[in-house]
């Protein structure tokens, strides 16, 4: 028999505006963890992105804020760049509100932070019990094809794009408000910009400069 309890599929903007969009009263308390997640090293773009994959399913705000975005580290060449911006697809929310254009580092670690935590969302949406992630290449790693600027920033050499398809599954712990939906279907198109940054003992990595939706909500 048929479960009463349904999913609703959106794109990724569309979750991000839901889930992450209630309050946060404390921080969430992280329990000892018994096998913790290894993380890749973060030697290559491709790394990164599975390390992306890790820290969602495994719901770690810490390890996403400061070893996957870019917060002015300084790279190769000895200069800072502009902090991570995640660039939303025009569109509105599940309950018709638009979609903002774009959000700030600072913006995206504290909406990330809440919708993590475990809290309701928006409009009481219940928090978030599980996820689960798979994001897979459309193409290669390659520079963005103007040498100046990307959105109208400058970036240093080794600054590599991808577009990535995700296919997400988001569990919450209840039920959404007046329906039987219990979850989040994420059938997304989503493109990446990987800054490189020195590291002490002279290594180079990688993190997510910009993130661009490219399917509307």
């Amino acid at each position: 028999m048929k479960s009463k309890h349904t999913t609703m599929l959106l794109s990724l903007a569309t979750l991000l505006a839901v889930l992450s969009s209630g309050c946060l009263f404390d921080p969430p308390i992280r329990p000892p963890v018994v096998n913790p997640v290894v993380y890749h090293e973060y030697t290559h773009p491709d790394s990164l992105v599975l390390n992306f994959i890790l820290a969602w399913e495994d719901t770690d705000a810490i390890q996403y804020r400061d070893k996957i975005l870019y917060n002015e580290q300084i790279a190769p060449d000895d200069q800072t760049y502009r902090p991570f911006i995640f660039y939303y697809a025009e569109g509105d929310d599940i309950w018709g509100d638009p979609l903002p254009s774009e959000q700030t580092y600072d913006e995206e670690v504290g909406n990330i932070t809440r919708m993590f935590s475990g809290n309701n969302g928006k409009n009481d949406v219940p928090g978030v019990r599980s996820i689960t992630l798979t994001l897979t290449k459309n193409n290669n790693w390659q520079p963005p094809p103007d040498p100046l600027y990307v959105e109208g920033d400058t970036y240093p050499e080794g600054t590599l794009e991808c577009i990535y398809q995700s296919d997400m599954l988001v569990t919450l712990k209840g039920t959404v408000p007046n329906s039987d939906i219990t979850g989040y279907e994420v059938q997304d198109e989503l493109k990446f910009y990987a800054i490189p940054v020195k590291v002490s003992g002279g290594g180079t990595e990688y993190r997510i400069w910009k993130w661009r939706d490219l399917v509307t909500g």
